[in-house]
């Protein structure tokens, strides 16, 4: 068998070449998914985020009997994020010239080592305090 021979048979030759193919797509493929599954975990946790210190902020300024104190107001936030990892120390509560101003900052950290999005993701509201009668 001639070299000529040989090489045009390994040329023509196709098997094989769907796992190749494969093996080339699947990794795009799947930074694709993970990353879509965390770019929706971040944007749920930043949303729960600022749900949680939009409803702190209105039960501190309005004085409501669970947000009495600062702590107190700190574990109603924390209760009210629909995220479980979000510890009371996450949420601050100061009074500001706007009113009772409740923010928060948390780390996010994927649960894919396929996608390096490391942030700190925060959140601030702040409302009016009632007036004084």
């Amino acid at each position: 068998m001639s070299r000529g021979h040989g090489m045009r048979a390994l040329g023509a030759d196709k098997r094989g070449a769907t796992a190749a193919e494969f093996a080339l797509v699947v990794p795009v493929f799947l930074a694709m998914v993970f990353g879509s599954i965390e770019l929706g975990r971040f944007m749920w946790i930043r949303n729960s985020l600022q749900t949680a210190v939009e409803a702190a902020a209105r039960c501190s300024a309005l004085n409501a009997p669970q947000c009495t104190t600062a702590a107190d107001t700190q574990t109603y936030a924390a209760g009210f994020a629909s995220v479980a990892s979000v510890p009371s120390s996450a949420f601050t509560v100061a009074t500001e010239a706007c009113g009772r101003a409740v923010t928060a900052s948390y780390a996010f950290t994927p649960i894919t080592p396929v996608v390096p999005l490391n942030a700190t993701l925060t959140a601030r509201s702040c409302r009016a305090l009632p007036p004084i009668t």
